[in-house]
């Protein structure tokens, strides 16, 4: 009889595949039960028996009794496919307003653009709970983010699966049926609130919401469970545990496992790598022919188009990724990543990239609350204190003499306060990539005037004896992109070779000034 022959044992450093003559060689007497927990199938996460070989070669199978019959092995034989279909897909599901003993459940309609959603006869989307004591839900295509993920309730009773009813038009768009809750237990990221699709990575340290309809007592030093919520829905009760894997053992590893996930130290995901491109959740728009990504997970992670195009790899130093180069066919293309099932997914857009977004508001004060101004200041605030808050999480960078003296984090709508700021002080404040504000104190040159053009015509006001300069002294040409009229200035004296005197004391003595920022 053919043995299976995606099976795996634990190790150190996680599941590893195993043979079943090599099992046969560690466990030499008799029938290895599923019981054991000793070898799991990885391609549906059940455990597996080894036969006892005294009929037929020793071999994996798996149980009769088992919850789950959909393994692809099991069902089409070691010559099957053994991976996903690419257009089974869900979308996002997230768990919101958690309390001790009510939560909501949204689900994320992905991102269409508005020249579609015009385009169709059905100007709505129907939600069908199933199996549940739910009505439907009804949303009107207006009611979409026109730029991202919009998610819309779908009630506070937990259903095994949403049915999507919407025009033809969006049929290649949105799955028809999204996988739901799952009542012996599904995972949620606690960060993000959303839904880990079965077969997904979970990780040391990061907390979860286990939401099920059984009680979870700890049974391992290795997990962390702490209930956070009983809801009575008619006879049934369902719970919301936080869970977290404290160490990366083999009993942790084997509760996410009965929970159909994979506690790695290598999680999945996958990230575009050029062309430019504008990223939302699960859309990524761009205008290129070609695309490249980089993969990172397991061995056992296939990556698939749709519509099926090119896809080369390419070598990677990151012995747990790689770097894919997709040939992109047409206006949208679905890249994803998975195994049994698909588990990371992203739609690739060609569009032109010529939207624009508006500068992220930020508010710099004194103390007393007055605005102050960007660029260069000869006057320092109001007790040295500048007040920096922003629409949106960023970062204020505080520099002395152009040395970095402070990175502080700024969280969105909060207010932090600079302190001791004095003339040399430069304070950039970040969103992102992007500095929106910045400021640099300088203390006003005495007996120089910081006006341009002030300063050429002292400068030609000089006479008196010539004195020879080289072409070194253009390497302080960057430090007058402030003052063109004095870089034009140098640039022809150096063409003449001399100046006078006393205007090459009264240049230096300005160039210092420029330096010192004081």
């Amino acid at each position: 009889m053919a043995s299976l022959t995606h099976v795996c044992v634990w190790s150190e450093h996680g599941w590893k595949k195993i043979t079943a003559n090599e099992a046969a060689r560690l466990h030499p007497g008799g029938t290895v039960s599923a019981a054991s927990g000793l070898f799991m199938c990885e391609l549906c996460g059940q455990y597996v028996i080894l036969t006892e070989g005294e009929k037929n070669v020793r071999h994996f199978r798996h149980k009769i009794s088992e919850k789950s019959k959909d393994c692809p092995e099991r069902t089409f034989g070691p010559s099957g496919c053994m991976t996903y279909n690419e257009r089974e897909y869900e979308l996002p599901i997230r768990i919101c307003n958690v309390t001790g003993n009510q939560f909501d459940l949204e689900l994320g309609l992905l991102y269409i653009p508005q020249s579609i959603l015009q385009e169709q006869e059905i100007q709505h989307v129907v939600i069908q709970p199933l199996e549940s004591q739910e009505n439907q839900y009804i949303y009107s295509l207006e009611r979409l983010n026109p730029e991202t993920l919009t998610y819309v309730y779908i009630g506070n009773i937990p259903a095994p699966k949403y049915k999507l009813d919407v025009g033809a038009g969006l049929r290649g768009f949105w799955p028809q049926y999204v996988r739901g809750i799952n009542r012996s237990g599904s995972v949620f990221s606690k960060n993000t609130g959303k839904k880990l699709p079965d077969g997904a990575d979970v990780q040391v340290g990061n907390s979860y919401y286990l939401l099920c309809v059984k009680r979870i007592h700890p049974n391992s030093p290795d997990i962390e469970i702490k209930k956070i919520c009983e809801k009575r829905v008619s006879k049934c009760v369902w719970y919301i545990y936080e869970v977290k894997a404290t160490s990366f053992t083999e009993n942790a590893a084997r509760f996410f496992l009965d929970l159909r996930y994979r506690l790695t130290e290598f999680p999945l995901f996958l990230n575009p790598i050029w062309p430019i491109y504008i990223k939302t959740p699960y859309v990524i728009q761009h205008n290129r022919d070609q695309l490249f990504m980089y993969m990172h997970g397991g061995e056992d992670i296939v990556e698939k188009a749709f519509p099926a195009t090119t896809m080369k790899r390419f070598s990677c130093p990151d012995e747990n990724g790689k770097v894919i180069r997709i040939d992109c066919n047409g206006r949208q293309q679905l890249i994803s990543i998975g195994r049994t099932k698909v588990l990371d997914y992203t739609y690739f857009w060609k569009d032109q990239l010529n939207k624009t977004t508006s500068k992220p508001v930020v508010e710099i004060l004194d103390i007393h609350g007055n605005i102050l101004n960007p660029g260069i200041q000869y006057e320092l605030p109001e007790k040295r204190i500048l007040c920096v808050s922003a629409q949106y999480d960023g970062s204020v960078i505080v520099l002395e003499d152009g040395i970095l003296q402070e990175k502080r984090f700024l969280k969105a709508k909060s207010r932090i306060e600079i302190e001791n700021i004095h003339f040399g002080t430069e304070i950039k404040v970040m969103q992102g990539l992007d500095m929106v504000w910045s400021v640099r104190y300088k203390r006003k040159l005495r007996g120089v005037s910081s006006n341009d053009f002030e300063i050429v015509r002292r400068l030609k006001s000089f006479n008196g004896r010539l004195i020879p300069i080289s072409h070194e002294l253009g390497a302080v040409v960057n430090q007058l992109e402030n003052y063109p009229k004095v870089k034009m200035w140098l640039y022809k004296k150096i063409r003449d070779g001399h100046m006078a005197e006393e205007a090459f004391r009264y240049f230096k003595h300005f160039v210092a000034g420029i330096q010192s920022g004081k």
